[in-house]
């Protein structure tokens, strides 16, 4: 009927079943460039992408292939963490592709508290279906030294797993006074170890500290500037920008640092037709996409100083490049930002 039912519809839908992108295409992009991805074929894939080359492959393990990959992560040692809401765990694969075991909690009791405090008592993967947590649905991934962090739209909060320790750690939830989650569908952390946390139904980014700080969000529920009305994914760049996907505002949304607003991303009338539903980000710095000297696609000079690559589920091309210039340099390119 109109923007704001629409939002409370598509906000609603998304609490009971997840995250829309992830039911369509290229919900998540991740280092090296891998994206989740629901094709129209027998089953649904994880595309991997040579950022060198340019040459797009299948990857992952035929016989153990996840059905509603949402999100996607790369640890440390190249192994590759896939969020699955429909298997209701975390798929890890090697770097080959080839499939190593699942994660999740499980729901015998054990589990520890949700708190965003306590350390809580830690346990190991559950030994069988039956032991599966019932409310873990994962949506968003991360990891970050020695920790898989993970978005639980299912139990509403932000689950750890140590992946050295092989065991769950204690959850984050917001401080009461916020509300808590609702759908935690975006993950990213800052150099200086804040952790970025998007709730597309609350309309906001949370963020919280290393040792437990909980910190201003950033942004708010609305349509002003600033403000989100279905956020789903967050990136940091090299230079500490922040980048918010926002698929309600069909737009990307730019933040310092600290957290304030920069600018918005969107269509330009005269040269560029934007978004249609925004989601997955990642962001390479300015070294990082040699792809794009391929192809008959000669690089832009001057050369942007980093790279933010949006997935697009909506758009006939799926992924967008954005070529970012710091302030320094804007004055010597035409028409920056």
């Amino acid at each position: 009927r109109d923007a704001a039912a629409t939002d409370a519809a598509v906000s609603e839908i998304e609490t009971a079943l997840g995250p829309i992108d992830g039911l369509i295409t290229a919900a998540g992009i991740s280092r090296p460039f891998l994206a989740t991805d629901m094709p129209s074929d027998v089953w649904e894939a994880v595309i991997g992408v040579n950022l060198a080359t340019g040459i797009i492959a299948e990857w992952q393990d035929r016989d153990r292939p996840p059905r509603c990959p949402v999100a996607i992560a790369v640890g440390d040692d190249g192994s590759v963490y896939v969020a699955d809401t429909t298997f209701r765990a975390v798929l890890v694969y090697n770097a080959a592709g080839g499939f190593v075991e699942r994660l999740a909690p499980s729901g015998r009791g054990s589990y520890p508290p949700v708190s965003s405090e306590t350390p809580g008592a830690p346990e190991t993967a559950p030994a069988s279906d039956e032991d599966l947590d019932p409310t873990f649905r994962p949506a968003s991934l991360l990891v970050h030294d020695g920790v898989l962090f993970v978005g639980n739209i299912g139990g509403r909060r932000v689950d750890r797993w140590d992946i050295a320790q092989r065991q769950w750690l204690a959850t984050l939830v917001p401080p009461g006074e916020t509300n808590g989650f609702v759908a935690p569908t975006g993950l990213a952390m800052t150099a200086d170890g804040v952790l970025l946390i998007v709730d597309s139904v609350r309309g906001r980014v949370f963020r919280v500290t290393a040792d437990g700080q909980w910190l201003r969000p950033i942004g708010r529920p609305g349509r002003q500037r600033g403000e989100f009305v279905r956020p789903k994914h967050v990136t940091t760049t090299p230079s500490g920008l922040i980048f918010v996907t926002d698929a309600g505002r069909q737009s990307v949304l730019a933040f310092t640092t600290q957290g304030d607003y920069l600018t918005e991303i969107r269509e330009q009338p005269d040269n560029w037709r934007g978004f249609t539903q925004p989601a997955g980000l990642l962001s390479l710095p300015a070294d990082g996409l040699d792809a794009m000297l391929i192809e008959n696609r000669p690089a832009p000079e001057p050369r942007p100083d980093e790279w933010v690559i949006v997935s697009d589920t909506l758009s006939g091309a799926s992924l967008h490049v954005l070529g970012i210039f710091l302030p320094q340099r804007t004055e010597a390119v035409p028409n920056a930002e």
